[in-house]
């Protein structure tokens, strides 16, 4: 692995290891970009709101279900 100083040296960045859950940063993306293409797949583009959309409607299902936090949910999706 790469450590950060010899990171920040190669690329002259400076690095924030500043936590952040990805459910703040994915809500971030969506403000900053919400019409902008999120997905493209097969011919359908989705923005970043429409992705932002239907995570809402799953989640909102799985809540109905009785999924809550602490939870476990295995997604079996095909190759």
């Amino acid at each position: 692995p790469i450590s950060q100083p010899s990171f920040a040296r190669a690329v002259g960045a400076e690095l924030s290891s500043r936590p952040r859950l990805i459910t703040d940063m994915f809500d971030q993306t969506v403000r900053d970009h919400a019409t902008a293409p999120a997905i493209d797949f097969f011919g359908r583009t989705w923005s970043w709101q429409e992705l932002s959309d239907v995570a809402d409607k799953a989640a909102a299902g799985l809540q109905r279900l009785g999924v809550g936090r602490g939870s476990r949910v295995a997604l079996c999706l095909p190759n």
